[in-house]
């Protein structure tokens, strides 16, 4: 079993972290090996012992580079854990037929001998081992009884350590549960830990960290005081919430001091002022896509062009081979019904989401309702254009947006008051106005003006916010999670399929539906012109004296498709199983 190999890895990691250049500097390294950021680029004597190492900030700089490198790993954020373990959902699913791997992860079928799971829980410890290495450095570092800058400096380092850390268990408590907690390197803990316990110790290094941490960072790929009260408020919601509970179908009883917590540090951050949304919300995602920073992102993860990171790749349209901006592999989906839930004044519902892909030539053609994909993260957004069959982009992964933070401020608002309140009401409306940028003011008068003040009740509002975290956070990776804290999985995953369906035989709220699409390739010889998708709203410049093409919509929903949303024979499992070899 995999935790058997945890004494193993710890006993190896002993020998290791005792060697010269001990812990940190071959994982500093990887920032020459692999063409790092230049933010985590580092240069590593070799004859330095660990407590040379932290003795020194320019040194203790590198070693903390090398945890923040192993992020970007493949087998965590670079792939694996931000997208396997985070589908499905009601809002994303995973393509392709069920396999023994990463779909069986996404369809809640995985095994635990999933040789996929096995490699992201194997990259979880090890990552988390060399935080814990890192924050035993400094806690021995001469640095702490300095007069001068370096103490302070020294323990923002551990700062950004110990959130890290946090990060890390969260991820792994949200996945699995219960799971073994350790703290030090010379630990050979076996046994798990209630989850409950493992959040409420990482909630407390958080906010040991925004004590050390400085006030801004010159980068959102590392982490500052608000970054992490972004962090902690996300997991004390998480903590408040019903996946604690052994049924999943109660609250925890101390729920409401969690979310006491997270509205606190929700209101920091917006009260700082370090962050704001973009005006324009197609601008997030073409800044990113452009390797440029957005004032909207608050903790991102670093990658590396052409060794790490797959947006615009494994996740994004399907380009063919041979298309001018390269090729991608679209292994990330929509479904149908969320598509069709978005209002037609929208403007995140086309930016998010795709119902084109790229053929080899270079143009575009509108896909089957069972291949609209993440439009967020285009490869044809990337700027300079990546060609050929390269995969790994090297674009940063957004981990949470100020938009995040507005939405969790309105929820903990309206679960402490249980009403709605005109403060949760104000943060709501924030986010949601972007939306209808360029709408007709009717459309505004009834999609933001009317809809907001017609939320009376702690019910309405709740689920407001909740339809708004799907609306605003499609393909972010959020949604999976959110359920499960609302102890809601089950029920939304069987809501989807019974949609889908409602679709195929034009049952309300989807009866206005069209059979077919209607489009052409217009005259820039790349793009399509659609005339609805909606039989509601259609193109005005659509020009219907053109030759067009069709594409089956609404009648080919295969059941297929339906199916794969959740494969569970009996109830979905909250919880993946622990690894087995």
């Amino acid at each position: 079993m995999i935790l058997r190999q945890f004494n193993t890895e710890n006993r190896r990691l002993r020998i290791w972290k005792n060697r010269c250049v001990a812990a940190f500097v071959a994982t500093s390294l990887l920032c020459i090996n692999s063409g790092c950021k230049e933010e985590f680029e580092s240069t590593s004597p070799s004859t330095l012992s660990q407590t040379e190492v932290f003795d020194a900030t320019p040194l203790a700089l590198q070693a903390l580079n090398g945890v923040y490198v192993r992020l970007s790993s493949g087998n965590l954020y670079g792939k694996k854990l931000s997208y396997y373990l985070s589908l499905n959902s009601d809002t994303e699913c995973i393509s392709g037929d069920t396999d023994n791997g990463r779909r069986a992860i996404a369809r809640y079928v995985a095994t635990p001998y999933n040789t996929e799971l096995k490699s992201v829980w194997e990259s979880i410890y090890i990552a988390i081992r060399e935080a814990n290495n890192f924050i035993e450095g400094v806690n021995g570092s001469k640095l702490l009884t300095s007069a001068n800058d370096d103490r302070a400096t020294i323990l923002g380092y551990k700062g950004e350590a110990l959130t890290i850390r946090a990060l890390l268990y969260y991820e792994l408590v949200r996945s699995w549960g219960d799971v073994p907690f350790i703290l030090d390197a010379n630990s050979d803990y076996t046994s798990k830990t209630n989850r409950k316990e493992i959040l409420d110790h990482i909630l407390n290094d958080i906010t040991e960290a925004i004590e050390w941490l400085p006030a801004t960072s010159t980068t959102p790929s590392r982490i500052s005081k608000d970054a992490a009260r972004s962090l902690g408020a996300r997991i004390a919601l998480y903590r408040a919430g019903f996946h604690m509970t052994d049924d999943h179908k109660s609250a925890p009883s101390d729920r409401n001091d969690y979310i006491e917590k997270a509205k606190n540090w929700c209101k920091e951050v917006i009260d700082n002022g370090h962050y704001s949304l973009e005006s324009d919300y197609e601008q997030i995602f073409r800044k990113i896509m452009s390797y440029q920073n957005s004032d909207e992102i608050i903790f991102e993860i670093a990658m590396s062009k052409g060794n790490s990171g797959e947006l615009g790749y494994f996740v994004g349209k399907k380009h063919a081979d041979g298309s001018p901006y390269g090729s991608s592999e679209c292994g990330v989906l929509v479904p149908t019904s969320h598509y069709h839930k978005y209002n037609h004044f929208d403007v995140r519902r086309d930016v998010s989401l795709s119902v084109t892909q790229y053929d080899g030539s270079g143009k575009e053609k509108v896909v089957s309702p069972n291949n609209i994909s993440i439009g967020k993260f285009r490869r044809e957004w990337l700027n300079p254009v990546i060609t050929g069959k390269q995969k790994y982009s090297g674009v940063d992964l957004p981990v949470i947006r100020y938009a995040d933070v507005l939405l969790m401020y309105a929820e903990s608002v309206t679960e402490l008051e249980h009403t709605a309140t005109s403060e949760a009401k104000e943060a709501l409306k924030e986010v949601r106005k972007r939306a209808f940028v360029g709408a007709p003011d009717s459309v505004l008068t009834v999609a933001l003006d009317k809809y907001i003040a017609n939320i009376r009740s702690y019910e309405e509002m709740t689920n407001v916010i909740r339809d708004e975290r799907a609306f605003e956070f499609t393909a972010e990776m959020i949604r999976k999670f959110d359920l499960k804290r609302w102890g809601v999985l089950q029920q939304t995953l069987d809501s989807c399929k019974s949609d889908l369906r409602k679709i195929l035989v034009s049952e309300a709220p989807f009866n206005d539906i069209p059979d077919k699409l209607v489009w052409y390739v217009d005259d820039d010889n790349e793009h399509v012109k659609i005339a609805t998708t909606d039989n509601y709203r259609f193109d005005p410049t659509f020009d219907f004296t053109r030759t067009v093409k069709t594409t089956k919509w609404k009648t080919a929903i295969t059941e297929d498709f339906i199916n794969r949303i959740c494969e569970a024979i009996e109830e979905t499992p909250y919880d993946l199983p622990v690894p087995e070899e």
